[in-house]
């Protein structure tokens, strides 16, 4: 539940990282999460097509995240 609200709080910021960041950067700061080589490629992908409107829109578009993955996500981003 923390989680949820820190990351509804921050939403924009976490929007902007996965906007601006390269995909070496993404590589590097998401480290250890699995399959993370797969979802990096995946969102760099469906970033091209057009920029992500929410965390909803993130995950529904970027094939290999499911709640759980968003989350991790979401949380090391947020400890940047």
């Amino acid at each position: 539940m923390r989680n949820q609200i820190a990351i509804a709080k921050f939403e924009s910021q976490l929007l902007e990282y996965h906007t601006r960041l390269t995909q070496n950067e993404l590589k590097s700061l998401l480290k250890g999460i699995s399959n993370i080589n797969n979802i990096v490629k995946n969102l760099v992908e469906a970033r091209k097509e057009k920029e992500f409107e929410s965390l909803v829109d993130f995950r529904e578009r970027v094939k290999g995240v499911g709640d759980a993955t968003a989350l991790k996500i979401c949380d090391r981003l947020l400890s940047e």
